[in-house]
Order: structure tokens, then C-alpha cells, then sequence
């Protein structure tokens, strides 16, 4: 099996993500309009993420 180039996703993790992602439709119109996503870190505390997927503020965790 030959690897795709550096800046291409492969074809099993690209089929991986269609299947991930198949009822993220269905998750957003339940969730509430003001909600936002969250993470929660190791030692417990939630941070809100960004669109770039990573924590906005690591400086100050959400209550």
C-alpha cells in the first residue's frame, strides 16, 4: 500500500470521518442555541473550544 502525500488526508481516515460525522446534523439542531462546545481537561476543568478546535482561553476554565 503506497502512503498519500504529506497534505493528504488518507482514504480510510476520509471514510472514517464521513461516518463520524453522518448525524452531526441531527446533533445540532438538538443542541440548545447558546450552547457551545466544551472540553474538559485531565484535571477536570472545561475550557470552551474554538473553531480552530482548541481551548480559547487555557488561562481561565469555566465554571
Amino acid at each position: 500500500m503506497s502512503r498519500p502525500p504529506r497534505n493528504e488526508i488518507s482514504p480510510a481516515i476520509r471514510a472514517l470521518l464521513v461516518a463520524f460525522h453522518q448525524d452531526t446534523w441531527i446533533k445540532l439542531e438538538l443542541a440548545p442555541p447558546e450552547s457551545r462546545p466544551l472540553c474538559e481537561l485531565a484535571d477536570g476543568s472545561l475550557y470552551e473550544v474554538g473553531e480552530d478546535g482548541w481551548p480559547t482561553e487555557t488561562d481561565d476554565p469555566l465554571d
